[in-house]
C-alpha cells in the first residue's frame, strides 16, 4: 500500500481498510518495538493490536538478537575454569576430600541460588563462582562436575536473553503513559474514527 501518498479514502473506516483486510488473514501478529517511542502511543498500531487480540491471533513481539551477547557473556566465563582447577591443584585437592565435598556443596546452592535470583548481576556473580567450584571439583577428580560447568555456562546464556527481553519490554512502555486513551495519530479525523471502532473496549486494550 502506498502509505507516501494520500491514503485518506483507504482507511476512513478501520473495519474496511487495508490494515485490518490484511490482519484478517494473517495467523500471527508480530510486534516490532522501537527505542524511541512505544509502538503504543501511535493510534493505528493501538487499533491493529486490539483488532488481533479481537480476532484471537497470535501475537508475538520481535526481540533484538541475543546471541552475540550470549557468547561473551559465556567466554566471560570460560576464565573461572583454569582458576578453579589450579586452586585444586594447589590444595591437593582430591575426590572426596573435605575440601572438595564442601564445594561441591557449595557449587550445589550456587545452582539453586541461580534458578530463582532473578538481578542479572547476582546471577552473573553466582554463575561465575558456580563455575569456579565446579572446575575446582572437577580437577580433584569428580568428573560428574563437567554437567555443573555446562549448567552454569547454559545459565549465563539463558541470563542474557532475559536482558534481552527486559530491553524490548522498556521499548514497549517508552513514553507509554498507562492507557491507550492518550494515543496519538497524525490525523484527528482517524483518531475519531478508530475510538469509534474501539468503542466501550478501551479498557479491555489496556488490560491487554
Amino acid at each position: 500500500m502506498p502509505q507516501h501518498l494520500d491514503i485518506s479514502s483507504l482507511i476512513s473506516c478501520p473495519e474496511k481498510s487495508p490494515f485490518a483486510e490484511a490482519l484478517a488473514e494473517a495467523t500471527t501478529i508480530l510486534v516490532v518495538p522501537n527505542r524511541c517511542s512505544s509502538i503504543y502511543t501511535r493510534m493505528w498500531c493501538v487499533y491493529e493490536a486490539f483488532l488481533a487480540q479481537k480476532k484471537g491471533k497470535l501475537i508475538c513481539t520481535a526481540v533484538r538478537s541475543h546471541l552475540r551477547r550470549a557468547a561473551v557473556a559465556a567466554a566471560w566465563t570460560l576464565p573461572c575454569l583454569p582458576c578453579g582447577a589450579a586452586a585444586a591443584w594447589a590444595t591437593h585437592a582430591h575426590h572426596h576430600s573435605k575440601e572438595s565435598d564442601a564445594v561441591s556443596l557449595v557449587v550445589w546452592v550456587l545452582m539453586a541460588l541461580s534458578l530463582v535470583i532473578d538481578r542479572s548481576f547476582l546471577r552473573r556473580t553466582i554463575n561465575w563462582l558456580g563455575t569456579l567450584g565446579a572446575a575446582y571439583c572437577l580437577a580433584a577428580g569428580d568428573l560428574h562436575k563437567i554437567h555443573d560447568i555446562a549448567y552454569f555456562l547454559a545459565a549465563e546464556v539463558d541470563r542474557e536473553r532475559l536482558n534481552a527481553y527486559d530491553e524490548e519490554a522498556v521499548n514497549l512502555l517508552q513514553h507509554f503513559q498507562g492507557s491507550v486513551r492518550l494515543a496519538t495519530c497524525s490525523r484527528p479525523e482517524d483518531q475519531a474514527a478508530i475510538w469509534g471502532a474501539i468503542g466501550s473496549e478501551v479498557s479491555s486494550v489496556d488490560r491487554t
